[in-house]
């Protein structure tokens, strides 16, 4: 069973950029298939540990979502600025949405 160090909902921060970001679901490994695997510029072992869908928040304040490596993100600390409410918006909806299907399975 994979063990991921995110969940679905939760804020996050892109360790590079410093955006703030929601994950939106996990896999358990690199499952696209554009970008190629040759494509990729990372180390052959991040493929086969947790990626991430995230909706990120660039400086503009845009919306972006993106897949990111577990490597590639933070969790984001309370003592940071608040992203705006949209973000909050798209947590609370996806942790509704997530909780729902647990609780039908």
């Amino acid at each position: 069973m994979m063990k991921s160090q995110f969940n679905i909902g939760q804020h996050v921060q892109h360790r590079m950029l410093g955006y703030p970001g929601v994950v939106i679901d996990v896999d358990a490994e690199y499952t696209l298939t554009q970008p190629t695997l040759d494509e990729l510029d990372v180390h052959e072992s991040f493929l086969t540990k947790p990626w991430y869908h995230v909706i990120l928040q660039d400086e503009n304040g845009k919306h972006i979502h993106t897949y990111l490596a577990e490597s590639q993100i933070s969790e984001r600390s309370s003592s940071e600025d608040e992203p705006d409410e949209g973000l909050n918006d798209i947590s609370r909806s996806i942790y509704k949405q997530y909780n729902d299907l647990k609780a039908r399975i």
